[in-house]
């Protein structure tokens, strides 16, 4: 059965903003993947302007406790996103986000150092 949203829920504007720059990131990999470096520049751009209609609201307060987990698992979405593309136009930065990322953030099973 599908599941449908408040839309007098003052929190269903706000995730759907969030909902909107999560695809055109999920579009920016897919075209930093392909290498189409003109297209990703193109979707940065579109993400900014989305990103900027966020910047007035105040989400968290807003949003009841299943909406925050639903934002925070779209920031983590375009962290990791931003994360691949970044390595895609710069694979020296990945080489440097090893080095300074702890290895206990990359390899869970090993102990202290």
């Amino acid at each position: 059965m599908p599941v449908f949203e408040d839309v007098s829920d003052p929190g269903t504007p706000i995730l759907g903003q969030y909902r909107e720059i999560e695809s055109a990131a999920a579009v920016m990999l897919q075209a930093a993947r392909a290498g189409d470096w003109a297209r990703v520049a193109r979707i940065e751009r579109v993400i900014g302007e989305l990103a900027t209609r966020l910047d007035g609201a105040d989400p968290l307060r807003r949003l009841d406790p299943g909406q925050r987990r639903e934002r925070l698992r779209i920031v983590r979405r375009l962290l990791s996103i931003d994360a691949e593309v970044r390595h895609l136009a710069d694979p020296a930065s990945l080489q440097l986000d090893r080095m300074f990322t702890p290895r206990s953030a990359r390899d869970p099973l090993a102990g202290p150092a």
